[in-house]
């Protein structure tokens, strides 16, 4: 997408969803014990998500298991071209309750997204 005069103004404006990509992802995946694992609370999230409760017990604890930092270079998007870096410390365990009945499950959560660009970084927090 070519830069227009609000984006080299500094306006930043609403992209909603669904994003079609394109571009090359490089992956690094490593292992991350248990007991490496207990600590990640204070590594794998930024200061203040480490203490809210996207980073508290309640809401999952990290299991560690398989793990991975993702580069991305997306050269098209609907804001332009940027590059993106993921942190996914391994597994995390979380609640999930349906019909009236909980249990816990685990799946990998990325704790860390960094862009290389506001109008990215932007929408990607900006809800619908």
């Amino acid at each position: 997408m070519p830069q227009t005069k609000e984006m080299l103004l500094g306006d930043i404006f609403h992209v909603p969803p669904p994003w079609k990509l394109k571009g090359t992802i490089y992956l690094f995946a490593f292992w991350t014990t248990k007991a490496q694992a207990e600590d990640l609370p204070s590594l794998s999230y930024s200061p203040l998500e480490a203490t809210s409760g996207y980073g508290s017990a309640k809401n999952g604890r990290p299991l560690g298991g398989l793990s991975m930092v993702q580069v991305i270079r997306y050269t098209q998007s609907p804001v332009g071209p940027y590059d993106e870096m993921i942190l996914v410390p391994g597994f995390h365990s979380y609640f999930v309750e349906s019909d009236g009945k909980g249990g816990w499950k685990k799946a990998p959560r990325i704790t860390r997204i960094y862009v290389s660009q506001k109008y990215t970084c932007w929408n990607g927090r900006k809800s619908k």
